[in-house]
Parts: structure tokens; sequence; C-alpha cells
């Protein structure tokens, strides 16, 4: 409340302190609402929400007008959103997958799968797949009831190449065959090589008795002599001894 003015007083004076501050900071120039703010007259805002009706700073309201209040907020498109994760398909599904890529995609190709379709759902280039489907046209990859048929010259350029020390993984790449398929064909080459081997080491050597006795059979035909078939005899025999170490030697490397 404003108290009387003193005799010689102003009626400025008569003011409290903070309303005198407040009027001489104020300049000319300032409408009438901005002194009342200054003087600490807030002004009504109805242009506010109730508060019982606010809702997260990054939440809008139900475009329906029927929906209650405790409804969950419907958040922008700014808010953060949870990963997409790819579900599999019904197509993929149905195709068991096998620990070898190569098989992985002639079995795709075969049910009728494109080479995009494949790429996506093995994670792997197109370029590869192509590759196998090319090898999959022509005419040395054949097939009959199901299995593929290669010519021999094409196994042993592969059995070659493994040999001189080519991963099996990169033959399987750059050939269009399986990984399987390359140990397969390796094992039987050096199961083939050992067989002989062990034949030829174990095949009965003639005697120096035969050859003496075929000696004095033919004779006098021209036929070679006693000396002669000894002499045969023991380059066979130091040439099976060669071929035991070569084996041994072999077996161990393998």
């Amino acid at each position: 409340m404003l108290r009387p003015a003193y005799p010689g007083e102003s009626s400025q004076n008569a003011l409290p302190s903070f309303q005198k501050a407040s009027i001489r900071t104020v300049p000319n120039s300032l409408d009438t609402s901005t002194v009342s703010l200054l003087r600490g007259k807030s002004q009504p805002q109805t242009d506010l929400p109730d508060k019982d009706h606010l809702v997260p700073v990054n939440a809008r309201y139900s475009p329906n007008p029927d929906s209650s209040l405790s409804d969950p907020p419907v958040w922008s498109d700014t808010s953060p959103k949870p990963d997409l994760i790819m579900e599999p398909t019904e197509e993929s599904a149905t195709f068991p997958l096998t620990g070898d890529v190569g098989e992985n995609i002639l079995q795709l190709l075969t049910k009728g799968q494109s080479v995009a379709q494949i790429s996506a759902l093995l994670q792997i280039s197109k370029t590869l797949v192509k590759r196998w489907q090319r090898r999959l046209t022509t005419s040395d990859f054949m097939k009959m009831d199901g299995r593929r048929l290669y010519d021999d010259a094409f196994k042993q350029d592969a059995i070659r190449q493994l040999n001189q020390g080519v991963s099996v993984r990169k033959l399987s790449l750059q050939l269009g065959v399986s990984q399987v398929t390359l140990h397969k064909w390796k094992n039987k080459e050096l199961m083939d090589r050992e067989s002989h081997l062990y034949q030829f080491m174990h095949d009965p050597l003639p005697d120096a008795q035969d050859g003496s006795r075929a000696a004095s059979n033919t004779g006098e035909t021209g036929s070679p002599t006693t000396d002669n078939l000894s002499q045969q005899l023991q380059e066979l025999r130091e040439e099976r001894d060669i071929l035991k170490k070569a084996l041994v030697i072999l077996l161990r490397s393998s």
C-alpha cells in the first residue's frame, strides 16, 4: 500500500524502493504492457495448454479426437527408431543350406532362383553367382541323376594345381567345383598312386634260377644269356628299393 506523501515530498517518493528503481529504468519508448511486465504484473497467457494436458516434447497428439489422454503418445519422425532386422523369407526357408557355398549356389540355381536373390540370400557377390551359373550351363558340367560328371582332363588339371600349392578354396571359386569334390579327387589320386606302388613292390621278381633255366632251354636260339638276366634282375631290385624310399617320403609329406 502507498503511504501518504510527506510535506515537501513528491508522490513518486512515496512508492516502494523496488518500484522506484523499476520506474527510473523504464525508457519512454516502451509500451504499457512492457512496463507492466517490468513492474512484476504479468499478463494472463491464454494460449498455453493446461498443466494436465502436457505431452512429451518429441510427441504429438493423435489425430483421432475420440482418443483418450491415457493412450500412449504418437512419436514424431525425429524420435529414434529400432534397427531393421531382415527376417527369413518363405523362399529361403524352403532351401536347407549346407556349409559349402558352391553347393548352396547350385542348389538354389536348380530351384529357379535368380542371381540377385541368391546374392542377397547368401551374402555373396553377384559375380561369383554368375560364374557358377555359367559353369552349370556349359557342356562340361553335365548332370545325371543329380550328380555332376567331369572329364578326366579337367580332373587332372585340378589335381595338378592342388599339388602345386593352390588352396582348395581359391581353386573351388576359380573352377566352379565344390571343395568337397576337390578333396575327393585329390584323395583318390593319392590312393591310386599308393596302390600302384604297393603292387609294384610286392609283385614277385624272377629268380636267378628261373633265368638260368630259361637261358638253358633257349641257349642256342639267340635268347639272353644268364649274365644278362642277372644284370636285369639286379637293376629291377635297385629300382624297387628307390621306389620304396620314395613311397616313405611321400607318406611322410602327406
